[in-house]
């Protein structure tokens, strides 16, 4: 069975190393998702290897993919919930440089996107 380029593109892993300023593929230990404001969560939302939960639900990021040409790593995100119907999806988890060479880290989805941060 012959896959799209494409899909193969999606089917690579990529390791970052916290040295260079980018996080693991396996481990997202020691980062927060910072949602900016507290409410039935903490503002800050650690990961305990790939799994981070919310208000009522976990979420544990799988099937890394490298990202061709970016420090980028797509991942399918399953969900167990509280309410009946599992969530999945996919988001990417991304790391820019800016000029000075300052790092900053971005998880996103189709509607979202947040800071991944050094937890406090």
């Amino acid at each position: 069975m012959k896959v799209p380029k494409a899909s193969l593109a999606l089917g690579l892993a990529l390791g970052l190393t916290v040295s260079t300023g980018t996080v693991a593929a396996n481990s997202l230990t020691g980062y927060c998702v910072d949602t900016l404001e507290g409410g039935c969560m903490d503002r800050f939302l650690p990961f305990r290897g790939m799994t981070i939960d919310y208000c009522e639900e976990t979420c544990t990021l799988r099937n890394p993919v490298a990202i061709r040409g970016l420090e980028a790593t797509l991942y399918d995100r399953d969900c167990l919930a509280d309410f009946d119907t599992p969530k999945q999806g996919r988001v990417l988890v991304m790391t820019q440089r800016d000029w000075s060479g300052r790092v900053s880290r971005q998880i996103m989805d189709a509607t979202s996107s947040y800071a991944i941060v050094p937890c406090p």
